[in-house]
């Protein structure tokens, strides 16, 4: 699975809806790849919510007529999943430190804990992607040191 094959694409409003929307297309888009197995499909809906719910929370998106666009493919054995959003003057994606008594503040720290890798970065009209990849089940047991006897 060396190539990129594009799973979809979508945008959307970028309303409080925008989460739930998200997780509809995407497990859809899931759905026609069998290496994609429960629990990986899981996690990558569950990161992708996270980071739509941000791009709504924290960028312009979420302001009257803000849009999020959602991209899904396979690259080399992982999903990769890329969200835009109409960027802030304000606040990059970050890991900010977890207060105990704060109740948000944890989903790129899922983001960083579940996937196998991810990022942020900026585009020439001010957007911001925010992407992560997770290992597709075939390629993660692939990627194992083979165990001797």
């Amino acid at each position: 699975m060396n190539d990129r094959n594009e799973l979809g694409s979508v945008v959307l409003p970028g309303t409080r809806r925008a989460p739930a929307q998200a997780r509809e297309h995407l497990a859809k888009w899931l759905s026609g790849l069998p290496a994609c197995d429960a629990d990986t499909r899981d996690t990558v809906v569950l990161l992708l919510s996270e980071i739509v719910t941000n791009a709504v929370v924290h960028s312009e998106s979420g302001c009257e007529g803000g849009k999020v666009a959602v991209r899904a493919e396979t690259v080399q054995g992982s999903i990769r999943v890329e969200v835009t959003d109409e960027g802030s003057a304000t606040n990059a994606p970050h890991l900010a430190p977890i207060h105990c008594d704060v109740e948000g503040g944890r989903g790129l720290h899922l983001v960083a804990a579940m996937a196998e890798d991810w990022g942020a970065r900026s585009g020439i009209r001010g957007q911001t992607t925010t992407w992560f990849s997770v290992l597709l089940a075939g390629a993660a047991e692939e990627s194992r040191p083979a165990v001797l006897a």
